[in-house]
């Protein structure tokens, strides 16, 4: 079985596309072993259902440090008599070293679709893990594409891969597609179910029919496509075709990949020449090795790790890591700390604002949260909000309680230009004093609130709510995150000052905010076991029946 060389513990794989449908088109997948040692290859192509095709054998070979290797589907497929074909391509890259994984993790696969008038790319960046069968139950997979577009001459293609590293898996997984026009408007699509290993290619077209139509041309053929399923996660990417041709016209990832990773300092690239220069040098890869093993560690130096950063620059690299980010926070809280003399400033405190006095104790003096950055949530926020259309960077942009001026200047790394904080206690000139319940801004002047894990500290959420809505834009994005505990003694429940539960997570926040609510674009709710659930949704604000809802430009790029 070819499922057997998923069985070494020590590799990677890589998945992609296969789009082969007419004369002149060319599948090619390039990848390079940049490491120092060895690496075995195989390259599966694999049918919609997820086997092999009748004559079809594994592609292998061994790439020895420096070498690469360039994978033609085409030719390969030829060899079987072959000619069009749509499915996927699993790569498995392997070798007995335990440090392998940092590298093969690290690296792209490059997948490139051309023919006789077009052609597109997209890096791929390599899974040590997934879907693997302990973790598959913690797993939460949204689809968003962003850019559907059907008219005469170019239709969408959404393509999903049902992948894991684990050489037994199983697990067929049934989704059900919803198609969005411009005005937010929602149709559900037929259910599908994608087989292990398998491909699913939706053809939104085809797959919604007369309705997906009708819908789409309300809004110039255009729209966007969500899925959402909880218990695994899948790589999926998006593309036009031209309808005439077949061919692949241009080609993104629906969403912020999980597994891309930012690779600036090509500290293999640096390891190699130097093992090959200087006596024991090479002793730098077992120790790029420990680093990577030890997540704490390597993750410091770095920006989040399960999010794709691909930056302009090495000054913009620099800028989103964690390191610059953390120092900067840091030594800007020491110096107006110490211009005040290290007075903080809190909140007057009345009778009706009394929760309030809680709030403070437990984030300023119990957590001290003055100088806790917790840059992972904030990031689960900040890539579904960069992937939509609808986000102003140059314009204003408001977070709700970020206790210092980490979640600011993450943003302002991120191009977002002109962001400023409230909160209950400061320090800073970037985070006002001022209570959400009762702000002094005027209407309609932020073009996006972050309301990052502070809606259920709220006494008055409706109040709160109100405010909120009052100083948003008509248009504005509102993102919002709150955790809901499985039970009464989950870890939040004996905060006796959260007063906001939302039991039915994201359904509820939406519900308090109506009839204020525009576009969702983003909706995903994340099982902890054990804990309950950690929500997030971004939506727009909407005040007028001329409300803004254009979430489906394409996103941010990730093509090489």
């Amino acid at each position: 079985m070819w499922r057997n060389y998923l069985a070494s513990k020590e590799k990677c794989i890589f998945f992609s596309y296969i789009h082969l449908q007419g004369q002149g088109q060319e599948n090619v997948f390039y990848y390079v072993n940049d490491g120092s040692e060895e690496e075995q290859v195989v390259a599966l192509c694999l049918t919609q259902a997820g086997e092999l095709p009748a004559g079809v054998t594994p592609w292998q070979t061994t790439l020895a440090p420096g070498a690469a290797l360039k994978f033609d589907a085409k030719a390969h497929l030829a060899t079987a008599g072959i000619q069009t074909f749509v499915g996927g391509l699993l790569l498995v890259i392997s070798n007995p070293k335990n440090y392998l994984p940092l590298f093969i993790a690290n690296k792209d696969l490059v997948s490139t679709w051309s023919g006789s008038r077009a052609s597109a790319q997209i890096g791929i960046a390599g899974a040590a893990e997934w879907n693997s069968a302990a973790k598959k139950a913690q797993k939460s997979y949204y689809m968003f594409c962003p850019a559907v577009l059907e008219n005469d001459s170019t239709k969408t293609l959404i393509t999903i891969f049902n992948s894991s590293t684990d050489a037994g898996y199983a697990d067929a997984v049934i989704m059900e597609p919803r198609l969005h026009n411009l005005r937010g408007e929602t149709i559900v699509g037929n259910t599908l179910t994608v087989p292990p290993f398998g491909t699913a290619v939706i053809d939104v077209g085809a797959h919604f029919g007369e309705a997906g139509n009708k819908l789409l041309a309300a809004t110039e053929n255009r729209g966007s496509l969500t899925m959402h399923h909880q218990g695994h996660s899948f790589g999926s990417f998006f593309f036009h075709v031209d309808r005439a041709t077949n061919e692949i016209l241009s080609g993104r990832h629906t969403q912020p990949p999980a597994l891309a990773v930012c690779k600036i300092i090509p500290f293999n690239y640096i390891a190699t020449y130097l093992g090959s220069k200087l006596p024991l040098a090479g002793h730098i890869v077992p120790v790029l090795s420990f680093l990577k093993h030890n997540p704490k560690i390597y993750r410091t130096f770095y920006p989040h790790h399960s999010h794709p950063n691909y930056p302009g620059s090495i000054w913009q690299y620099l800028e989103q890591s964690r390191w610059m980010i953390y120092l900067r926070m840091m030594g800007r809280a020491l110096y107006f700390l110490a211009k005040r003399g290290f007075r903080i400033e809190e909140i007057a405190i009345t009778s009706d604002t009394a929760l309030n006095t809680d709030v403070i104790q437990h984030n300023l003096w119990n957590q001290l949260k003055l100088f806790q950055f917790s840059r992972g949530r904030v990031e689960t926020l900040l890539y579904p909000l960069k992937s939509i259309f609808a986000v102003k960077p140059e314009g204003k942009t408001l977070c709700i309680g970020p206790k210092n001026e980490g979640e600011n200047l993450l943003l302002e790394a991120h191009g977002f230009r002109d962001v400023i904080g409230i909160d209950l206690f400061t320090y800073s000139p970037k985070i006002l004093l001022m209570d959400v319940h009762r702000m002094t801004f005027p209407d309609n002047t932020f073009d996006t609130i972050i309301c990052g894990w502070m809606i259920t500290y709220c006494y008055d959420v409706k109040q709160a709510i109100k405010e909120i809505v009052r100083v948003a834009k008509d248009g504005a994005l509102i993102v919002c995150s709150f955790g809901v505990s499985v039970t009464k003694e989950g870890p939040h429940a004996a905060l006796d000052f959260i007063v906001t539960r939302l039991p039915n997570g994201v359904s509820d926040l939406l519900k308090l905010f109506e009839p204020y609510v525009g576009h969702v674009s983003w909706w995903n709710e994340q099982v902890v076991p054990g804990t309950g659930r950690s929500c997030v949704v971004i939506f727009q604000i909407k005040k007028s029946c001329n409300t803004p809802t254009d979430n489906t430009s394409v996103m941010v790029s990730y093509n090489k």
